[in-house]
């Protein structure tokens, strides 16, 4: 979220193939304009190559179980504080 300036739910269904890692440009899908691209920094463009592709499922990040990609954050987030104690 911090690498792009996009909205969480932007980011929760990016798909590969609206992404091109090599000009460093995402096309993000917007209702009634087509798209809207955000330049991607090095930085982004780094994280994003080194995880993993699931063959069967276009998403950046899904949910493993479902192949579709997660609705919010907040579940995960919640996970994430009872596995570090806090």
């Amino acid at each position: 979220l911090i690498l792009t300036g996009a909205r969480t739910s932007e980011i929760l269904g990016m798909c590969w193939n609206d992404l091109d890692l090599d000009a460093g440009v995402w096309r993000v899908p917007c209702r009634g304009t087509g798209h809207r691209e955000v330049s991607l920094s090095a930085a982004a463009t780094a994280l994003l190559r080194a995880l993993p592709r699931l063959g069967d499922c276009p998403y950046v990040l899904p949910n493993l179980a479902t192949r579709k990609p997660y609705r919010s954050l907040t579940q995960s987030w919640e996970v994430v504080k009872v596995r570090a104690g806090l």
